[in-house]
């Protein structure tokens, strides 16, 4: 009897514990509008609609996103063994799209977010339970044709990502949890001509997806060494951007650059309908400084910019030297090279500064140019 008593004690003292450990948690009481749109927080997908999601206390980045919709995005406190109540109603933006479509139907987790060429909420089109069923009733994700990468993830896990290849007219069938697709004819996309982006019924779903769009030039395609040329560029429809040797960039706008060398600037903007690319390839004449060799001088060549802030942007400025260094060597220049140490991370990280003037210092030892040319450091 008293072996009894201890094991009931033991388990009153267990269920104290862990009732203890839960009582820890929080919840966000949240409720959205539209009806179907989904819940992010902080990166991970949870589950679409209104519902109490329990949370550690502190702050937490809650995203609620529906495609054919303004995304919001904003910060919550959670108060240990509190609820705290949240309501977001989202704006609708975009007009109709055009087509032609495919579909997308998928098999596997209802729940789960389905994101369509990227892994940010801003790439989110819907979730599974809106995409996997198309005979009475129509449950449909419609794409642009091409090439698709989709992830579908939940609870900070990937369901399932691939590539799926769209074509107008047909449905392409994936099965999750077996990792297989199928495509087949879908004359019903044939019908389909300036349908909305978000459209539900009781039982139905239909999300269409708008392609991307884009342009990207340069002002000038040929400059002499210390001139200019502005990039400039447009996306619609897109989520991000990136140059090469620039980085993140805005969806549109411009940015003046000034090589030191012929450089090429490959340019990427992605969206849920695809992705956009342009090149642009500003030539950079160094007759200058080889009149000057000729006439018996020399030059000091300098990539603007005292300060950086990121060690990305020191890497670029490595990266910008050790470009102008090839171009003197391919053409035969003398020419001084002046190298800033906080161009180049020396008040962000004294080793990355003293690597990186290793590397330009490396590639200038190489060098095979006429007299007069050397490296100054400042």
């Amino acid at each position: 009897m008293r072996r009894l008593g201890y094991l009931f004690t033991l388990a009153i003292a267990i269920a104290l514990v862990a009732t203890s450990g839960f009582a820890q948690d929080g919840k966000l009481k949240i409720k959205v509008t539209p009806k179907q749109a989904y819940v992010f927080v902080d990166g991970n997908a949870i589950r679409e609609g209104s519902h109490d999601i329990s949370l550690s206390p502190g702050k937490h980045t809650v995203v609620v996103v529906n495609y054919g919709y303004k995304i919001s995005t904003q910060d919550v406190t959670i108060e240990a063994g509190k609820s705290t109540p949240l309501e977001v109603k989202l704006d609708s933006y975009g007009g109709t799209v055009a087509g032609p479509f495919g579909d997308v139907e998928l098999k596997g987790d209802e729940r789960a977010a389905v994101l369509s060429n990227g892994t940010t909420p801003g790439y989110f089109v819907g979730h599974v339970d809106e995409f996997n069923f198309d005979w009475i009733w129509h449950q449909n994700l419609l794409l642009p044709p091409g090439v698709h990468h989709l992830t579908v993830t939940h609870h900070g896990k990937d369901v399932w990502s691939g590539d799926v290849t769209v074509v107008a007219n047909k449905k392409v069938v994936v099965y999750m949890a077996k990792n297989m697709q199928k495509t087949v004819d879908w004359p019903r996309g044939e019908k389909l001509k300036d349908v909305p982006r978000f459209k539900v019924g009781i039982a139905s779903a239909q999300i269409a997806v708008a392609p991307v769009t884009g342009s990207f030039s340069s002002s000038t395609a040929n400059i002499n060494c210390g001139q200019s040329s502005t990039l400039t560029w447009q996306t619609a429809e897109t989520v991000d951007a990136n140059i090469s040797g620039i980085g993140t960039v805005a969806t549109s706008g411009s940015q003046s650059v000034s090589p030191h060398a012929t450089t090429t600037y490959d340019f990427t903007s992605a969206g849920p309908g695809g992705k956009v690319t342009g090149t642009s390839t500003v030539n950079v004449n160094t007759t200058v400084v080889a009149s000057l060799n000729a006439a018996g001088m020399s030059a000091t060549l300098d990539f603007l910019g005292e300060d950086v802030v990121s060690l990305a942007e020191a890497e670029r400025t490595r990266d910008a030297y050790l470009s102008l260094l090839a171009a003197m060597q391919a053409r035969a220049v003398g020419a001084n090279v002046s190298v800033k140490l906080s161009a180049i991370g020396l008040l962000l990280d004294g080793d990355v500064a003293l690597a990186n003037l290793r590397a330009i210092r490396a590639a200038a030892a190489t060098l095979s140019s006429p007299s007069g040319t050397g490296m100054h450091v400042a």
